[in-house]
């Protein structure tokens, strides 16, 4: 599971839905009291904007004419963690072609991650300013 954090248009189908499902998976294993931390220590997971993300998620389904049909279960946590945005979009560059096509057609891969809203709220509970706030290259 892994909150990749990236502008949504960067992501193919494939990892679209899947980011969506794992938004879900984490809500479910959090009410279960399941242990995330692993997930959180890796940097897998911003626990504090999984709903946020979850909505943004949803957004560009239906701009792909997806149907949503699954509400997020409301979910509370003390955990935060932090994502690496620049670590996420170099991995989807590797692992999936689609992916990495929709990066290059967003501008280049570091262009994309400074636009694409890198998060630290571990401690400071601060958030950059572009996170999901709209703040993304589009692609055109």
């Amino acid at each position: 599971m892994r909150m990749w954090g990236v502008n949504p248009k960067m992501l193919c189908n494939q990892h679209l839905l899947g980011e969506h499902l794992e938004m879900h998976m984490f809500v479910g294993a959090i009410n279960k009291g399941k242990n995330i931390q692993g997930y959180i220590d890796k940097n897998l997971v911003n626990v504090q904007k999984i709903s946020m993300r979850h909505t943004e998620l949803v957004k560009e389904m239906e701009s792909r004419g997806m149907h949503h049909n699954s509400t997020l279960i409301a979910h509370y946590s003390l955990l935060k963690g932090t994502i690496n945005i620049e670590n996420n979009i170099k991995d989807l560059s590797d692992r999936c072609e689609k992916c990495r096509e929709r990066i290059k057609q967003s501008g280049s891969g570091a262009v994309a991650a400074r636009n694409a809203h890198n998060v630290e709220v571990a401690s400071s509970n601060l958030v950059s300013p572009n996170y999901f706030n709209g703040g993304y290259s589009s692609i055109g």
